[in-house]
C-alpha cells in the first residue's frame, strides 16, 4: 500500500498549507496517518490534507499527487471514516472550478483526472449500507462531468427507489446541476432526465423537493414558456410563501436545500 509515496518529491511543490508554517514534506506521514488506530489522529490528518488545515477542499500543487493514496485508504473495506473523506474530496472537486487562471486550470484537470481515476470504487460506495457515504458519492458525481453518461443513470436509479428528502434534494441537483458547459454539450443526453425532473415538480410530495426541481431546471436555462414556466413559478411562490413555517430537523434540508453548494 502507499507504493511510491517517498518518491515524490513533495518539496518541489512549495508551500502546502495556506496560513500555515507546516511543510510539504510532511504530507506522506499525514497519509500514513490516516491508517491510524486512533480516531482522533485519522481526524486530523484527514483534515491537515484536504480539509480545514489548507482551507477546506482548496486545490494546492500537491493535491493530484496525494488523492491517489487518499482513494486507496477509501477502498478499504473496513475503513471506518469513508464519509469524513467523501465529504472533503467534494469540497476539492468544488474547488476545480472556480478560475481564470491559466496554470490554476492546469492544477484543476489535474486533479480532476486524480479524482476521476476512484470512480468505479465511487459506484461501489453507492451502495453502501451508510447513508452518508452515499450523500457525498451523490455529490461528488455532480463534478465528475466526463463520466456523466454513466452518472445519470445511475442517479436516477436512485431517485426512484429513496426516500429520504435529504437525499432526493441532492441527487436532483447532481442530475441536472453538473458544473461547466454539459447542458448545451449533451442537451440530448440530459432531455430525458429533465422530464423526469420536470414531472417531479408536479408529483413530489414534499414541497421543498418541488422547488429545487423547479429551481435547478430553471437554472439550467433549458427555456420553459408559457403554461410550464406558470408552473415553474408557480411552485417557487408556494414555497416563498411558506418556508419560513417549515420545520427545520437535523440534516436542515429546508434551508439548504434552495442553494447551490448542496
Amino acid at each position: 500500500m502507499f507504493y511510491g509515496l517517498y518518491d515524490i518529491d513533495w518539496e518541489s511543490f512549495g508551500k502546502y498549507h495556506i496560513g500555515t508554517a507546516q511543510n510539504p514534506k510532511d504530507i506522506p506521514r499525514h497519509i500514513e496517518l490516516l491508517l491510524s488506530e486512533n480516531k482522533d489522529k485519522r481526524y486530523y490528518a484527514t483534515e491537515w490534507l484536504l480539509g480545514s488545515g489548507q482551507h477546506t477542499g482548496m486545490i494546492v500543487k500537491g493535491t493530484p499527487h496525494l488523492i491517489p493514496f487518499v482513494l486507496e485508504v477509501l477502498a478499504l473495506d473496513d475503513y471506518p471514516d469513508k464519509a469524513e473523506i467523501l465529504c472533503d474530496l467534494r469540497w476539492v472537486a468544488y474547488h476545480m472550478f472556480p478560475t481564470q487562471s491559466v496554470s490554476n486550470m492546469r492544477l484543476s484537470i489535474a486533479t480532476y483526472d486524480a479524482l476521476a481515476s476512484g470512480f468505479d470504487l465511487y459506484v461501489d460506495l453507492l451502495k453502501h449500507d451508510d447513508p452518508n457515504i452515499r450523500f457525498y458519492i451523490v455529490r461528488l458525481f455532480r463534478y465528475l462531468q466526463e463520466h456523466v453518461s454513466q452518472t445519470l443513470p445511475l442517479l436516477k436509479d436512485l431517485l426512484e427507489s429513496e426516500s429520504n428528502l435529504r437525499m432526493r434534494v441532492t441527487i436532483i441537483r447532481s442530475m441536472i446541476e453538473p458544473l461547466g458547459d454539459m447542458f448545451e454539450i449533451n442537451y440530448l443526453m440530459h432531455k430525458p432526465y429533465v422530464k423526469l425532473i420536470f414531472d417531479n415538480i408536479i408529483n413530489a410530495e414534499e414541497i421543498i423537493e418541488r422547488y429545487v426541481s423547479a429551481d435547478v431546471l430553471e437554472k439550467a436555462n433549458y427555456g420553459f414558456y408559457g403554461e410550464r414556466q406558470k408552473l415553474l413559478d408557480a411552485v417557487k411562490q408556494e414555497y416563498e410563501q411558506i418556508k419560513d413555517s417549515l420545520p427545520i430537523d437535523t440534516v436542515n434540508p429546508i434551508n439548504l436545500a434552495p442553494f447551490p453548494w448542496v
